[in-house]
């Protein structure tokens, strides 16, 4: 057999499930080969992704509270920001006491679609601070120094000298220029190029060609 994983069919959980919470109902797997990327410790315990039972819905359904109810549990991309801030800021990173707690209801928040069961996340589970990674533009940020981090900086100055080098060569109208702009070229050169790198870094972002 090539191009395919085959997983044992005895044991006390199934693999999939032991890696999270998989039922096989079309998730995707990466397999790799590359040593290096192994984590260095030995395997820990899988989670328990026990899904939550049903909601039970006596009544009938409009759309309206089908709407809301949806809306009201959406809660899954919160969760996951929470989770990886958390695991950047904390010494134990994912095995810290809030990332547990957070994997869990993340799981739960997944099966919110079957289950009806709504993830109510607790506020002192949010993070006051995110890493620069993360562009939370209504947060304080802080330097992450994590891998993550790192490979972020890299692609932005990449993508900020690619940039900046077709910047180079725009057009100055003249007849905006004024006597005694001198005096203020410096402060409007550093306004410029604070403009430039965040205009920028929203295009990047949302995949927007130029700045019109």
């Amino acid at each position: 057999m090539i191009d395919c994983v085959v997983f044992p069919s005895k044991g006390d959980r199934p693999h999939p499930d032991e890696m999270s919470g998989s039922d096989l109902d079309g998730d995707m797997y990466f397999v790799c080969w590359e040593e290096t990327l192994l984590p260095p410790e030995a395997n820990r315990e899988p989670m328990n992704y026990k899904p939550k039972p049903k909601h039970a819905v006596y009544g009938p359904v409009t759309e309206v509270n089908f709407i809301g109810s949806y809306i009201d549990g959406d809660k899954l991309g919160v969760i996951a920001n929470s989770h990886l801030a958390h695991a950047d800021a904390d010494e134990k990173g994912i095995f810290s006491d809030n990332c547990l707690q957070l994997a869990q209801m993340h799981s739960d928040a997944v099966d919110f679609p079957k289950t009806g069961y709504v993830v109510n996340m607790p506020f002192e589970l949010r993070p006051q601070r995110y890493p620069h990674y993360m562009r939370k533009r209504d947060k304080e940020p802080y330097k992450s120094k994590h891998i993550i981090g790192k490979l972020f900086d890299i692609c932005d100055n990449v993508a900020s000298a690619k940039h900046y080098s077709r910047q180079a060569n725009r057009y100055i109208d003249h007849n905006f220029i004024l006597a005694g702009h001198e005096m203020f070229a410096e402060a409007a050169k550093r306004l410029s190029d604070y403009y430039c790198r965040h205009v920028f870094g929203l295009m990047t972002e949302y995949g927007i060609e130029t700045e019109a």
